[in-house]
Parts: structure tokens; sequence; C-alpha cells
């Protein structure tokens, strides 16, 4: 009886978890996700970054710099394309030979496409509103 209710504290714990940060967990999945497809092709190229210091500053980007409430996406969708944009370009930088900063470099690049994103929904909705306006 306490192995079955031990598996659904186990899953409801994990589902709780992806539900409250799904930022943090896409980029750790598109981060580490792409850097092992890496690894399958040339292991030395990214074997260091499965070691510490590698891991605690993915994982410092994952809780602290991703989630920063004023940068942070508000909405689910917007937050899981980030966090994989996010990924995709840490690991592209590091893979380029950015060196310490590619994890700075890709939060900026997050930061802005998410910016460009809300720009492009401000204008649409400021047209829209513009629109309504003359037709009355």
């Amino acid at each position: 009886m306490t192995r079955k209710l031990s598996r659904r504290l186990v899953l409801l714990s994990g589902s709780a978890v992806a539900a409250v940060y799904p930022l943090a967990l896409t980029f750790l999945g598109a981060h580490y996700g792409l850097f092992a497809i890496v690894a399958f092709v040339n292991p030395a190229a990214v074997s260091d970054l499965f070691r510490p210091p590698y891991t605690q500053v993915a994982l410092f980007a994952a809780a602290y710099m991703l989630t920063d409430p004023p940068t942070a996406p508000g909405r689910t969708s917007d937050q899981l394309w980030i966090g994989a944009l996010v990924g995709a370009i840490a690991v592209a930088t590091q893979l380029l030979g950015a060196g310490q900063a590619y994890v700075l470099l890709a939060i900026l690049a997050g930061n802005v496409a998410l910016f460009a994103q809300r720009s492009r929904h401000r204008a649409a909705l400021r047209n829209r509103s513009l629109r309504h306006a003359q037709s009355r």
C-alpha cells in the first residue's frame, strides 16, 4: 500500500513541478537533450558540459535567470517556446565557441525574441482598436 502511495506522490509532485516551472524545464530539456545528441556525434566537444561548473550554470540559469518575473513570459505557451529557444541557442553558441557566456547570450536572445513577439502583439491590438474606432 505504501509503495503505491509513494509512486502516486512522486507522479503528482513531478506534474506539479512541470506545471509551475514549464520555462525552466523546457530550457533544461532542450539544453541537455541537444547536448546529448551532439555527444553521440562528437563526445569530446561536449563532455565537459555534463560536469560542474557547467551543470550549475544551467541550473542557475533555469532556476533564477530565466524565471525572473520582469522578463519571463507569463503565458505557458510563451514559456514553452522561449525555453526551447533559449536552450537551442545556448547549445549553438557553446558549439560556436562563445565560451563561458553561452547561457547569457542565449538568455539575451530569448529576451529579444520575447520583446519582438510582444511588440508585434501590441501593434496588432493597436491597429485593431484603431480600425474599430474608425468604423464607428
